[in-house]
């Protein structure tokens, strides 16, 4: 009996086999990472909802303990913020401007435990540079960029949703909630800026 006989039958991949299984991969991997973006994308803009629609109930639940206190004009309850003069989170004692102090008071009020940390964002182009970490940042300037004409609003951005899926080019902004210190209004804006 011959050597090779006593052996079991061996087996593989032709070259032929390896080239179309390697172009198969790569057919499938053209078409299914677009749509593993888009749900990136979606992913981080439901976070961003989520964490809106938690702003704006918190908003209306401070709202409602100020009238129940008897509108006090001073940090009450659980909160560190300062009332505005209608009754919503103004942060600090300068009722009438929204400093980053006054932003930051007012985000950690407004989630209390489920606040994620914050950090900070410029108001101009060239963003990237001045974000840390964070997935959420802050700023309290003015953005006369998107017709805002008084300095009393807090932008919260949530920049995890750019390393997201977001490309941060024109049309495709990072979403951003903007809060009104004054009156209380809470909108979802894109951060009008390029990183």
């Amino acid at each position: 009996m011959n050597y090779h006989q006593l052996l079991p039958k061996q087996s593989g991949f032709t070259l032929i086999e390896l080239v179309i299984v390697i172009v198969l991969l790569g057919i499938l991997s053209a078409t299914a990472l677009p749509k593993f973006l888009d749900l990136t994308k979606e992913t981080e803009q439901a976070v961003f909802d989520t964490n809106l629609g938690s702003v704006k109930s918190a908003v209306k639940m401070y709202h409602l303990q100020w009238r129940a206190k008897g509108q006090p004009d001073s940090a009450f309850g659980i909160f560190s913020s300062i009332p505005s003069e209608q009754g919503y989170p103004a942060g600090g004692s300068n009722l009438a401007t929204a400093f980053e102090s006054d932003c930051d008071i007012i985000w950690y009020d407004l989630l209390q435990d489920n606040a994620p940390s914050l950090g900070f964002i410029t108001g101009s182009n060239g963003w990237s540079a001045s974000v840390s970490n964070d997935d959420w940042v802050r700023n309290g300037s003015q953005l006369s960029v998107i017709g805002e004409t008084e300095d009393i609003y807090c932008h919260f951005v949530y920049i995890k949703a750019y390393f997201g899926g977001f490309s941060g080019e024109l049309g495709d902004r990072v979403p951003t909630i903007q809060y009104n210190i004054i009156t209380g209004e809470v909108a979802a804006i894109g951060w009008p800026y390029s990183p």
